[in-house]
């Protein structure tokens, strides 16, 4: 992977090693905990998840930039979902459903009657990674 760096969601990266110039890279390498994601810098915020009413179960999120001081600022936002509520134990099993350079984004792959909870990430033009935004929690009607 070109540029290297931290790459969490991953497992062990045969022939890794020190790779200059990394980042934060979603999707391999080694996992990040809790609270390293919490202390990481400059989030998403205000995320908010909102029932859609209708046919389909279906939930909107949207969220606020991060106050972004450096040129280029965001490149994506990447959107995790977890089941219930967010601890150290659903962090560890959570799913990213979308990476996005928009502020919103319907999840349509949830279940009625069930509770879930949302954050997000943001990658900068400089490849590094923010913490993570605030949750956002919403039971499902059934």
């Amino acid at each position: 992977m070109p540029g290297g760096g931290y790459v969490p969601g991953g497992g062990f990266v045969p022939g890794g090693g020190f790779v200059p110039g990394g980042g934060f890279v979603p999707g391999g390498g080694f996992e990040v905990d809790l609270d390293t994601a919490l202390a990481l810098g400059n989030p998403p915020h205000s995320l908010k998840a909102s029932v859609v009413p209708g046919r389909q179960v279906s939930v909107s999120l949207d969220w606020k930039a991060p106050n972004v001081q450096s040129a280029g600022g965001v490149q994506s936002y990447q959107i995790y979902r977890v089941d219930g509520v967010l601890n150290d134990a659903s962090f560890a099993k959570r799913r990213l459903i979308v990476q996005t350079s928009a502020t919103t984004f319907l999840d349509t792959r949830v279940t009625a009657g069930f509770a879930y909870t949302w954050f997000a990430t943001a990658t900068f033009m400089d490849g590094s990674v923010s913490r993570i935004s605030n949750p956002a929690k919403q039971t499902l009607p059934k």
